[in-house]
C-alpha cells in the first residue's frame, strides 16, 4: 500500500464516521425537540423522518443560503410526518437550531481569532 492508499482509506472512513455522528446526532436532536413539543410518536417514525431531514440537509448545504432553506424544509418535513402545525415543527426543531447557532458562531469566532473580519467570515460560512 502506498501513502495515498492509506489516506483515501483515511479519508473514507472519516468522511463516514461523520455522516455517522451527523445522523445520531439529528435522531437525538429531533426526538428531544418531539419530547418538547409534547407530542406522542413512536422511535421509528422520529428514525425515519431524521434520516430524511439529515438528508435534506446535506442537499441543501451546497445551495447558497442553504442552512435557511434546510430549516424551512425541515420544519415542512415535521409538520407532514408527526401530523402536526407548522408551531409545532418548529418546537421540534428548537434543539438542532440552538446547535446550530452556536456551532456558527464559535465558526465564526474562530475565523475572526484567525485574522479574517466578521462580514468575510460571515460571507463564507454562509454562501
Amino acid at each position: 500500500m502506498n501513502t495515498f492508499e492509506i489516506v483515501a482509506g483515511l479519508s473514507a472512513v472519516f468522511i463516514v464516521a461523520l455522516l455517522l455522528i451527523g445522523m445520531v446526532l439529528q435522531i437525538f436532536l429531533t426526538y428531544l425537540g418531539v419530547k418538547i413539543a409534547k407530542m406522542d410518536s413512536d422511535m421509528t417514525l422520529i428514525t425515519k423522518v431524521s434520516i430524511i431531514k439529515f438528508f435534506v440537509g446535506i442537499v441543501f448545504a451546497y445551495v447558497p443560503l442553504g442552512v435557511i432553506l434546510s430549516y424551512v424544509m425541515n420544519f415542512y418535513i415535521n409538520k407532514e410526518f408527526f401530523k402536526t402545525t407548522y408551531k409545532n415543527g418548529f418546537i421540534i426543531e428548537i434543539p438542532s437550531l440552538i446547535l446550530g447557532i452556536i456551532l456558527i458562531a464559535i465558526v465564526i469566532g474562530l475565523s475572526i481569532a484567525d485574522g479574517q473580519n466578521i462580514y468575510s467570515a460571515t460571507y463564507e460560512l454562509l454562501y
